[in-house]
C-alpha cells in the first residue's frame, strides 16, 4: 500500500515539436487539471504510464518549456 495520495488524471500533452504523448499525472491538492498547472512552480512535470512515439514508459519527467498545451483524456 502507498504512504502517498494520488488523483491520477489521463491526459494528452501537445509538444513544440508536433507530437502527442499521454501520461498520468497527480494532481493531488487540486480541484482541477488548470489548476495544477497554472498554481504548480515547478519547472518539470512527472508523468506515469507513458505513452510516446508508440512506446510506453513507465515515468517520464517532462520540462514545461516543451510543453503547447494539456488535454485532459476522458474515461
Amino acid at each position: 500500500m502507498s504512504e502517498y495520495s494520488t488523483e491520477n488524471k489521463r491526459i494528452k500533452v501537445l509538444l513544440t515539436n508536433d507530437k502527442f504523448m499521454s501520461g498520468d499525472i497527480n494532481i493531488v491538492g487540486f480541484k482541477r487539471l488548470s489548476d495544477f498547472i497554472n498554481n504548480n512552480n515547478d519547472t518539470h512535470l512527472s508523468l506515469t504510464n507513458v505513452m510516446l512515439n508508440g512506446k510506453s514508459h513507465s515515468f517520464m519527467m517532462l520540462n514545461k518549456n516543451n510543453v503547447i498545451g494539456y488535454f485532459e483524456e476522458n474515461d
